[in-house]
């Protein structure tokens, strides 16, 4: 099963992640591309195909840092962006069905404040 690019965003934004390409230590084996958490562990498997769909659509960057056997895409503001208006407008619509007060006041909160709204008025 394959996901979407916006999928994956979602996943890098709400994770505080990243995505890494692991390089290989010799020529027989093959480099992985996966999708990690803030803290390194691996959550999905991406093909290079994906990964230079992002790159070309300013998606994500690659982070220069200095590791000889990885190579860091960090998001875009631009990948950010994408990411975040989707479900920006699902958490909103989401609240305002939970019967949110006041539709007009959610344009400038946050996706954390919206998260944490939902929770309190969830049953």
């Amino acid at each position: 099963m394959s996901i979407t690019t916006a999928e994956i965003l979602r996943r890098i934004v709400f994770l505080d992640g990243y995505i890494v390409v692991l390089r290989s230590p010799t020529l027989a084996y093959k480099k992985h591309i996966a999708i990690c958490r803030a803290d390194g562990v691996a959550i999905d498997f991406l093909s290079y195909e994906i990964l230079d769909y992002l790159v070309e659509a300013n998606f994500v960057q690659e982070d220069h840092c200095e590791n000889e056997t990885k190579v860091f895409f960090k998001l875009t503001e631009y990948g950010r962006e994408a990411a975040i208006t989707p479900l920006e407008k699902n958490l909103k619509a989401k609240l305002i069905s939970l019967g949110y007060p006041w539709p007009d006041n959610l344009e400038a909160k946050s996706i954390a404040w919206l998260k944490a709204e939902i929770r309190a008025i969830a049953p």
